[in-house]
Parts: structure tokens; C-alpha cells; sequence
């Protein structure tokens, strides 16, 4: 069965080359670029991976984690969060949170 991955990044580029990579692999992908449709699309799609940027438009990305890994429906989900510039600040608190892994 093809695994399905929920890319939440609202960067364009970043997102073409996810979508190139994870298809080639054949991954199922899911894009979407704002929190509230990442959160929607979670509850709809239950991905077995969620790729989760931290600097979204609508909400910070460490959030939008925070929900996720306090719901009982969601809280199972990997997540990795990704992030233009790498901070072993910015990663402490993401794994922290609950997310898997960290990268920039």
C-alpha cells in the first residue's frame, strides 16, 4: 500500500521539489500551504507523515505541532519539521513538542 505524506509549507519552490522527490519514490502527497488546511487535511487524509514547516503564514508551524500532538486523532502522526534556517534552538523545541525530526 503507497504510504501517504501531508506536506504542509507554503513555500513554492520548496514544495516543487518535495512533490518531484516524494512522487518518484512513490509516495501518495497531499500539498497544502496553510496551517488550517495542514490541520484540516490531517483529520481527512490521516496521513502517515505529515512534512510540517515551522514559518507558515497563518500560524507558527511549532502550534499547529502542539495540536496535532495533543489531539487523540492525530497524535500518532510522525511529523518532521522543516525550516530555511537550521537552529539547534529551533530544533530542541520542535522535538520537544513531539516532532520526529528536524530539517533545514
Amino acid at each position: 500500500m503507497q504510504k501517504r505524506i501531508l506536506v504542509i509549507e507554503d513555500d513554492y519552490s520548496l514544495r516543487s521539489v518535495l512533490k518531484r522527490k516524494l512522487q518518484s519514490e512513490n509516495y501518495n502527497t497531499s500539498f497544502v500551504e496553510l496551517g488550517q488546511d495542514g490541520l484540516k487535511s490531517t483529520l481527512k487524509l490521516r496521513p502517515d507523515l505529515i512534512l510540517l514547516d515551522v514559518l507558515l503564514p497563518d500560524t507558527n508551524g511549532f502550534d499547529l505541532l502542539r495540536r496535532l500532538k495533543t489531539d487523540s486523532r492525530t497524535q500518532r502522526i510522525p511529523v518532521i519539521l522543516l525550516a530555511s534556517e537550521g537552529s539547534s534552538a529551533l530544533e530542541i523545541i520542535g522535538l520537544e513538542i513531539g516532532a520526529e525530526d528536524f530539517m533545514s
